[in-house]
């Protein structure tokens, strides 16, 4: 989809390896259950998680030097968006990549799942339109990347792995997670404008400071299992999603390779079902 003079390349994938600690920031690890409100808050808490926490490129409008990375970032690559819009719409109005509001970053690491969270909307609010708010992730045309996704009419989430030519394309409503993961992949947002046919009035795309993630909640764990922490004086609880808790947990599909053994899993389940009742 790309064209040829704006195809991803190595240097690209690499670029948040070596870009300095100052332009990176950490991307929600973990998330805050206020209990009494049932309200989730994605909050990031670096000094918890060491050096393998999930970062992206720290966005600008920050004082300093803080967010050059990337501003740099998007002055290199931003034209594979361009790309990808003149190639969905050809010959359209919508496929005028002005008609967009147009992001770029790369993330890379990660600790634990991400809470499942929707990029630009919540649950069915795009459904119907013709043109709408929507996201890409890839691995920049050299690396597989794994997904936790949710689609619709499916109860529970699974966690799929996307060949390295490939490019996962999503609904900004389509409710998904990262997984903890050492390979940069790459993370694309468009947003469309009334040039582009955008229908509605005032898209909080364009209001300053506006938060562009949505939380998933439900009485059920499409994707990871939680590990719940004890409530404080206020009735907050820290909620993380820890790799091994859903390898417990989770029911191994036909022909799956079981990475927990059977006498263990039963044992952590034993452990951790009062967690799961908290929650």
């Amino acid at each position: 989809m790309c064209e040829e003079d704006c195809k991803p390349s190595r240097e690209q994938a690499e670029y948040i390896l070596l870009t300095n600690e100052e332009n990176k920031a950490v991307i929600f690890e973990g998330a805050i259950l206020h209990d009494t409100s049932s309200v989730i808050d994605l909050e990031s808490r670096r000094d918890k998680l060491g050096g393998r926490a999930r970062m992206q490129l720290k966005p600008s409008g920050h004082t300093g030097a803080r967010g050059r990375g990337f501003v740099d970032y998007q002055r290199k690559y931003k034209p594979q968006l361009e790309c990808i819009i003149r190639g969905m719409f050809p010959g359209e109005t919508a496929g005028d990549p002005n008609a967009w509001e147009l992001n770029f970053n790369s993330i890379v690491g990660g600790v634990c799942h991400q809470h499942p969270h929707c990029d630009a909307g919540r649950v069915g609010t795009y459904q119907g339109l013709p043109i709408f708010p929507f996201v890409a992730l890839h691995g920049f045309g050299i690396h597989p990347f794994s997904v936790w996704i949710l689609p619709p009419g499916f109860e529970y989430g699974f966690m799929h792995t996307f060949q390295a030519d490939q490019i996962l394309f999503m609904r900004g409503d389509f409710v998904h997670a990262g997984v903890p993961s050492p390979i940069p992949r790459g993370h694309m947002a468009f947003y469309p404008l009334h040039a582009a046919g955008w229908e509605r009035r005032n898209p909080f795309w364009l209001r300053t400071g506006a938060d562009t993630t949505f939380a998933w909640q439900m009485p059920t764990y499409p994707f990871a299992y939680p590990d719940v922490g004890t409530p404080n004086d206020q009735g907050v609880m820290a909620v993380s999603y820890p790799v091994a808790t859903t390898d417990a947990l989770q029911i191994p599909l036909k022909d799956d390779t079981v990475r927990v053994p059977k006498k263990s899993r039963l044992a952590m389940k034993k452990r951790m079902s009062a967690q799961l009742l908290n929650y």
